[in-house]
């Protein structure tokens, strides 16, 4: 007689809960049988969360980066000499840089104005090039070495 009364306020609480909250709320069926009623649901695919991966990718690839150049630069210091011509070689590039912008070239090379872009290009009629948008900063780097060797 307990089992029956216990059964019947247990069915009367389910009904009362289903009224109050809705049909799903309190249903004495199991989960399963509940849920395979339900239509199967798409995965959500917003790509909202997609840049948080994506950006956490990059700073560990910016990491990884910075760590190497890190490294290179212990070794560079522990090879003076090394150290020296690539401190060098990055100043002779930096002052070819300036010296092309002002039209200081070597011989052979000219530069001109793209009309349509005001763009500067280089070419060198004596080598075989036509035109090129970047200066010719090797030759003018080897230019400097040799200078600077004497």
């Amino acid at each position: 007689r307990r089992r029956s009364m216990l059964a019947k306020a247990l069915v009367l609480f389910a009904a009362c809960a289903s009224l109050i909250r809705g049909s799903e709320a309190f249903s004495l069926a199991t989960p399963a049988a509940r849920h395979s009623c339900r239509r199967p649901r798409a995965a959500v695919n917003a790509g909202l969360f997609d840049g948080f991966q994506k950006a956490a990718k990059e700073r560990e690839a910016a990491k990884e980066a910075q760590w190497q150049a890190m490294k290179d630069m212990q070794a560079a210091r522990r090879d003076p000499e090394a150290f020296d011509k690539a401190t060098k070689r990055t100043r002779y590039v930096a002052m070819a840089r300036k010296a092309a912008e002002a039209g200081n070239l070597p011989d052979g090379w000219g530069c001109a104005q793209d009309p349509a872009s005001g763009d500067t290009y280089y070419f060198n009629k004596e080598k075989g090039i036509a035109s090129t948008w970047d200066p010719p900063l090797d030759d003018m780097v080897k230019i400097l070495e040799e200078q600077n060797a004497l």
